[in-house]
């Protein structure tokens, strides 16, 4: 990296809280920045006359105004590549706050020189910004689209003066920005050059913002009454926080064509729980429903033709139907991915310390190669985790019907292959009404999927009950057949791989291939047998837990099981599925070893254990 390229890298954080992740950037920057400089000077010492910009660059760096060198680039990473926008007006000065905390404590203060020997902080209003960002017009083109819609007639001459306007203020932002990198400017022209700024950013704003309200049906010309008109725009004004990215960083969204990074976690809320505060408008992913995929589309929106994104979202964010949308936004813009998925709720570490959430961490590029990588559903103990991320190991896998499988080998591609070799989903073989019946838990537990052939035991206040939590199959075949299906290691494995990690849904019924028809007779017998052998070793394990409840005064005995101590009758199962798939030795050996260490815990060891599944 070249010092005029450091100085140039937009770096943004468009939900930035107080600022964690803008001020992980600058520790990165700084010795890049330091390093840059280092090398500068060496040329200059070698060659003096050649490199006119490197003494530029030297003599500014090496002012006397300066404190010290690391001073000056934080003050220069600060102003040029930093940029944060959050609704919280109080988190944005947080951040601002941390941002100077971190150039003041590069300086030793000393008394005799003015001011303690500190340069006057710089003024960041500009960068870090309060605002919902994802409320207003992200692009100069969403703006068009809305004149025109509007005011049709009238549309050429409006944005043309508009567009105008773009331009100049954009100036008065270089213009406020170069002027506090230069210190002999004095105080008089930085307040000036700030002052422009503001004047012509709040009247573009404004103007802005009747154009975005008449997109909510808030439109002056509708009302025969101003005073509810004014009412009615401040309600909404206020309530919405509308933030033009376009307008606000015209230079970089208009004239780089946006950001080079945006990074972040953004937050994981439901839209129903804030849709009667502010409504979105023209999101792909509306029907997500969730705050982190509009996040992501408007940061896919505004981010630059070769730059770079990166997320931290909720697993289920490419592993639940209602995401679909979402990844239907990765692929349809043939982003290249780099995707890895992490346990969560101390199975058996988490990765961030009281986040139980299963996360993935998206790294995009945007140059439109549609390349998609991903790792496996990674698990880890504590100790392991200083060594976490320099271990991620990644495959490229195709997508199709918009599924992001986690998996990291090319074994578990083969796998998945020859799954689909087979003609019909599980799901057919499902029926409304039967005797053929399975029962399960939606949310089971984490290292096994429990199928029972009979219902749990469950007593309340003594007397036979059925568990509310569990859910059944009705079968056009054999129940004991599938139950040793969805027993194995092999389905444990395909749901690992496809599904939140949490629920058992539609979703990996229909895509877990198995013919039923092409069974041959010797595999169905042992399956029948084996399916009788692990429902009578279930119930031995199990164990009866009683639970009161002092407010109603109910008492559950309720049946507990521990499918671990029955994994050497699941690998018999597993070893006639391999035959009726076609897996090689080594394909078989992955399945029923998947995840071994964490399966079966201290017992691999010869220790006791146990891990319960309820009901």
């Amino acid at each position: 990296m070249t010092f005029s390229g450091a100085t140039t890298i937009t770096i943004l954080d468009p939900t930035c809280g107080s600022g964690a992740f803008l001020f992980a950037a600058l520790n990165i920057l700084e010795p890049l920045y330091e390093a840059c400089i280092e090398r500068m000077e060496q040329f200059t010492a070698e060659t003096p006359r050649r490199y006119k910009f490197f003494h530029e660059v030297l003599a500014r760096v090496n002012s006397e105004e300066h404190p010290n060198l690391q001073y000056y680039i934080y003050k220069t990473i600060i102003l040029n590549n930093l940029y944060g926008v959050d609704i919280m007006h109080e988190a944005v000065e947080i951040a601002k706050l941390r941002l100077f905390l971190k150039m003041v404590d590069a300086v030793d203060m000393n008394l005799r020189k003015p001011n303690f020997g500190l340069e006057p902080l710089p003024d960041i209003d500009f960068n870090i910004r309060a605002g919902n960002t994802l409320v207003g017009f992200a692009t100069e083109a969403e703006f068009k689209n809305a004149v025109k819609s509007i005011e049709p007639l009238f549309a050429p001459k409006i944005i043309k003066d508009f567009e105008d306007e773009f331009r100049i203020t954009a100036t008065a932002f270089k213009r406020f920005q170069d002027v506090q990198l230069i210190t002999d400017k004095g105080e008089d022209t930085h307040k000036k050059a700030k002052a422009e700024l503001q004047t012509r950013l709040a009247a573009l704003n404004e103007k802005l913002n009747v154009y975005l309200a008449s997109t909510y049906e808030i439109d002056k010309n509708k009302f025969s009454d101003e005073k509810k008109f004014n009412k009615k725009y401040e309600e909404w004004h206020s309530s919405h926080q509308p933030f033009h990215w376009f307008a606000e960083f015209y230079e970089i969204i208009n004239g780089s064509g946006g950001f080079d990074v945006i990074i972040g976690n953004p937050p994981y809320v439901e839209y129903a729980k804030v849709n009667n505060i502010y409504k979105i408008k023209n999101y792909l992913t509306e029907k997500c429903g969730n705050l982190y995929a509009y996040a992501t589309e408007r940061s896919i929106t505004i981010l630059t033709l070769n730059g770079k994104f990166g997320f931290i979202m909720p697993l289920s964010s490419v592993s639940t139907p209602r995401m679909e949308n979402l990844t239907k936004l990765y692929v349809q813009n043939k982003l290249q991915l780099h995707l890895s998925f992490y346990a969560g709720d101390s199975n058996p570490s988490m990765l961030f310390n009281g986040v139980k959430s299963q996360l993935s961490i998206h790294l995009i590029s945007k140059n439109h190669n549609g390349k998609v990588c991903t790792t496996n559903y990674i698990r880890w103990f504590d100790e392991y985790r200083n060594n976490l991320f320099s271990n991620l190991v990644l495959v490229e896998q195709k997508i199709q019907n918009l599924i992001f499988n986690k998996i990291s080998s090319n074994i578990e591609n083969g796998i998945l292959e020859k799954l689909k070799l087979q003609k019909h989903s599980v799901a057919n073989c499902f029926i409304k009404q039967s005797k053929n019946i399975l029962y399960y838990r939606n949310a089971s537990g984490s290292y096994y999927r429990l199928f029972l052939t009979n219902q749990p035991i469950l007593f309340i206040n003594d007397k036979p009950s059925i568990s509310t939590t569990l859910k059944d199959i009705y079968l056009i075949f054999e129940k004991e057949i599938f139950h040793c299906l969805f027993s194995s290691s092999l389905f444990h494995w395909f749901w690992t791989v496809l599904s939140d990690n949490y629920h058992i849904t539609k979703k990996e019924f229909l895509n877990f291939y198995f013919e039923y028809n092409t069974l041959a007779p010797e595999f169905k017998n042992n399956l029948m047998y084996l399916s009788r052998i692990l429902m009578t070793d279930f119930d031995k394990n199990s164990k009866y837990r009683i639970e009161k409840d002092n407010r109603s005064g109910l008492e559950r005995k309720v049946q507990i099981f521990e499918p671990r101590k029955s994994k050497p009758i699941i690998d018999e199962i597993d070893k006639i599925l391999a035959k009726h798939y076609g897996f090689t030795e080594e394909e078989l050996d992955f399945i029923i070893n998947y995840d071994i260490k964490y399966r079966m815990g201290k017992a691999l060891f010869g220790e006791d254990e146990s891990e319960a599944e309820d009901e």
